[in-house]
């Protein structure tokens, strides 16, 4: 019987993450029939392979390894891998609610329906994972409603609806989203000159197309990753280097400063920026403690664009 859904989970050394991830897979609501899920190794050095093993009397597993490429390259062999008509990317540190297949499927029986996306949250809680969840949502809220509304740390949070809508101008198809395989087919695979925002720039295409993905909010999906401060914000400046290719190939011109004075001289937008997101804090003391954390990933993501602003210009 063909799957309904292929989980493509790219890997790379997070061996105990990944079997958080599969164990959650194991308690799905539903026939494990509608499913098969495909492991792609990145050339990992640790257990992952050992793990993956262990799962193969439990879940219908097919395990591709792959010397270490980068998450592109090892996105798209798991796409040459799927057999069925939808497919879900899942990041290695994810873990997926009981409900994620009963809440997900029914969407896409409206034919309309390309690309249908969770909500994340982050299973720590300490201010740094505050900070990225905090950020994320700002995010989800910008790209859901037409216009942000205002608020501040002592109103209500962002309340997204509690049905499955159409976002305005999203543009990113991972996250635990689920696609038709028609997508990938139209609009080809993960570019493997990013080594980030990739599935942004794919997303960019698609949403150039006029497709708009589909938000199911009933659907939460946990983030497991536990990330030390350093480490975040070498991803932030990682993300800031790639965001100066990502703007040339999707045709945006993006603000380059011709120095480090005028460099500096930005930090107050990203300052005014990390203000705003503080106003989404759940009190005016987390708001307060929140500050810094969201200034720093900020910072060190422009930083990350001026130097490949530098790069580009000798």
């Amino acid at each position: 019987m063909k799957p309904i859904i292929s989980f493509i989970i790219p890997t790379y050394n997070k061996a105990p993450f990944l079997k958080k991830l599969l164990e959650s897979l194991c308690l799905l609501n539903g026939d494990q029939t509608q499913f098969e899920i495909i492991v792609v190794n990145d050339g990992s050095t640790d257990t992952t392979e050992k793990v993956v093993k262990d799962f193969f009397d439990r879940l219908p597993l097919k395990y591709v390894s792959l010397p270490h490429q980068g998450v592109s390259p090892t996105r798209n062999e798991g796409l040459r891998h799927a057999q069925a008509e939808l497919v879900a990317f899942l990041s290695d540190d994810y873990i997926l609610p009981r409900n994620y297949l009963e809440n997900m499927l029914p969407v896409f029986e409206n034919h309309e329906v390309m690309v249908v996306k969770p909500l994340l949250t982050i299973a720590e809680n300490d201010l740094l994972h505050r900070s990225r969840l905090l950020s994320y949502r700002y995010h989800m809220a910008e790209c859901f409603f037409e216009t942000l509304p205002q608020r501040t740390h002592t109103a209500a949070p962002i309340v997204f609806p509690s049905k499955p809508s159409r976002f305005f101008h999203a543009t990113e198809v991972s996250g635990a989203a689920i696609a038709r395989r028609t997508v990938y087919q139209r609009f080809g695979n993960f570019r493997e000159d990013l080594a980030s925002a990739e599935d942004s720039e794919l997303g960019e295409r698609i949403a150039r197309a006029g497709i708009r993905i589909w938000l199911q909010p009933q659907v939460e999906v946990q983030i497991a990753f536990h990330s030390s401060l350093w480490a975040s914000l070498k991803r932030s400046f990682t993300y800031g280097t790639n965001w100066l290719l990502y703007h040339q190939l999707i045709g945006r011109t993006v603000y380059s400063p011709p120095n480090t004075y005028r460099w500096l001289r930005s930090q107050r937008r990203q300052m005014r920026k990390a203000k705003t997101l503080a106003r989404y804090a759940r009190n005016r003391t987390e708001a307060l403690l929140l500050l810094p954390y969201l200034y720093l990933h900020l910072a060190a993501s422009s930083y990350g664009l001026f130097k490949a602003h530098r790069r580009n210009a000798i």
